[in-house]
């Protein structure tokens, strides 16, 4: 029985066979059920999401609809390295992601995240290559600056500035 992790990366996904297509997606939903059991027994609240989707090119699993307050502690994290992901993203209601990065070994990891302001009177885009205009100006709010990610001009443009999680190591794990 292969994990949620192993059918993202599965050859039948990409399948033009009918039957094939049905026998995958059949998996694949049984294979989410199996791992929401897990996080339900881990201690997440069924109501603190509204299902999960994954991509294979970046070896990743998101929540969605998740609860503004909710994080990954770490029983739910380490269910979700076992489950074969390198990195989960945990999509809020309140326009916020959370993203959490594993490595090799698990280790508890501090989730950062990240949302997108609309401002018109930004220097700054998110669509690349496409001039900036006041429907498309704007800029990150970001947790914290990774230790990973270096030095980055992006501080000192405005396009990712620093607004700590309030919620940073009070409802970590918790949920509703």
């Amino acid at each position: 029985m292969k994990t949620y992790s192993e059918l993202l990366n599965d050859e039948r996904r990409d399948s033009e066979d009918k039957e094939v297509e049905a026998q995958y997606e059949a998996e694949v939903e049984a294979a989410q059920l199996r791992l929401a059991d897990k996080l339900i027994a881990a201690g997440m609240n069924p109501v603190s999401f509204d299902g999960m989707g994954g991509d294979w090119y970046d070896n990743s699993i998101e929540l969605y609809k998740c609860v503004r307050w909710f994080r990954l502690g770490e029983a739910l994290q380490k269910v979700i390295f076992d489950e074969g992901f390198g990195i989960a993203y945990v999509n809020h209601t309140d326009g916020w992601e959370t993203h959490y990065n594993f490595g090799e070994v698990f280790e508890k990891q501090r989730g950062w995240r990240r949302r997108w302001v609309r401002d018109p009177t930004s220097n700054v885009t998110n669509a690349l290559g496409e001039p900036i205009t006041p429907a498309n100006a704007g800029y990150y709010e970001i947790s914290y600056w990774p230790e990973g990610w270096g030095d980055r001009d992006w501080r000192e443009t405005g396009y990712m500035r620093i607004v700590p999680d309030p919620l940073e190591g009070q409802g970590e794990g918790k949920e509703a």
